[in-house]
């Protein structure tokens, strides 16, 4: 089956990532996980040197996307923790400042770099449509990358947004941009509604009643198996791309779960959204419950914020109810997609910037930054930061 944003079939892709398995010398295995009516299943997959295992992922969506969606997220993981930063490139913090002032971007947190020779180690994308260098810091795009160059704290803007895998380059490149758009979406909602500082988005709940049947059901399976309510939230954003929020708050959690998808196709972003939160609910562990304990002293003395992190302000705003509408089907190539996206975010003066990690046959993994996107969903990780387009230096 030919899926939407993807250039080759799931059986296709499938075969292309284990004959890279093979070809590297490793094992892979799955593990399934399903709700309590069997109805909708995702995978884990656990990539192995020998015993060592060396990289897990998760799929998730419908069908047997949950499949195909583990074993690449999987290699995904493994390049991103064994990446390399090709170019070595030593770049002065204010030439980095002075790039991203003439974009017209904030450079927070850019401006929170110090160090004591002033330069730093960048990475160098290039334009998506003109090839222009653009250089950003690696300690910023790779959460385990040591600057010995550097001596300043910025840990809480690390991250890996905007990484992603596909069976093409184009793939790919498409799934980091829904990326890179999600996390700015969700992060302007929490700015927003959560802070209450206002910004260019805004959000309705979706009356689940309107859904497409088979995503009622997939909702409803959720339900039964979490014992909580779901609730969807459509953010519309400046760029006019669809973005879903799909959160569960439940007695079993000190704080929500959620998912979210993007995508030119509000059907497709919808089901990439609940299917993600499906994935958190059955693979929720230890590592997760730590991190809500972190979450719950690291704010302690922060209601505010701790409101934020619970979303309650999905209750406490007044947030209209919207009913589903599919709007148009995108039947368009990956070619199509790709170009909407980037015309959406020139209009709205925001320029999009490729790294190529790796290229092989049927595996393209990239990293894809629009700068002047924000990073505050981070906090939802444990992150201690402010919004970047708020207190940098104008």
């Amino acid at each position: 089956m030919l899926n939407i944003e993807r250039e080759f079939s799931t059986e296709e892709a499938k075969k292309f990532a284990l004959n890279w398995v093979k070809e590297q010398g490793y094992t892979y295995e799955e593990q399934e996980f399903s709700t309590n009516d069997h109805k909708f299943k995702i995978y884990r997959g656990i990539l192995k040197k020998g015993k060592e295992v060396i990289a897990v992922g998760n799929g998730k969506g419908l069908g047997d996307e949950p499949l195909v969606g583990a074993i690449f997220e999987t290699i995904e993981h493994f390049y991103y923790n064994s990446q390399r930063h090709r170019e070595h490139i030593i770049f002065s913090t204010q030439n980095l400042k002075r790039q991203l002032k003439s974009l017209g971007v904030n450079s927070y947190p850019i401006n929170l770099l110090h160090s004591r020779s002033a330069y730093v180690q960048v990475d160098k994308f290039l334009g998506i449509n003109n090839n222009e260098s653009f250089y950003y810091p690696c300690v910023l795009n790779d959460v385990n990358f040591k600057d010995n160059h550097d001596d300043n704290d910025i840990s809480g803007y690390r991250s890996d947004n905007g990484y992603a895998i596909g069976a093409t380059k184009k793939e790919a490149v498409l799934h980091a941009l829904n990326e890179v758009i999600e996390r700015d979406s969700i992060s302007k909602v929490l700015i927003r509604y959560g802070l209450g500082i206002y910004d260019d988005c805004d959000c309705w709940e979706v009356d689940k009643k309107t859904l497409p049947y088979d995503i009622r059901v997939l909702i409803e399976s959720i339900e039964t198996t979490s014992g909580t309510e779901v609730r969807l939230i459509r953010i519309h954003n400046v760029y006019s791309i669809p973005t879903i929020l799909c959160v569960s708050k439940g007695k079993k959690w000190k704080y929500p779960l959620y998912g979210a998808g993007t995508s030119l196709d509000l059907e497709y972003a919808t089901i990439r959204a609940v299917t993600e939160l499906l994935q958190l609910i059955l693979l929720f562990g230890k590592e997760d419950q730590l991190l809500f304990e972190r979450l719950d002293k690291q704010w302690k003395e922060y209601n505010l914020t701790k409101r934020m992190l619970r979303f309650e302000f999905l209750s406490n705003r007044p947030i209209r109810n919207w009913n589903y509408r599919k709007g148009k089907k995108f039947h368009k190539n990956v070619d199509g997609l790709i170009a909407e996206e980037v015309s959406k975010l020139e209009r709205c003066k925001r320029r999009t910037y490729v790294r190529n990690i790796y290229e092989g046959n049927g595996v393209y993994v990239v990293q894809v930054i629009v700068p002047g996107t924000e990073l505050f969903n981070l906090i939802l990780e444990g992150s201690v930061l402010l919004p970047c387009n708020y207190y940098g230096e104008q």
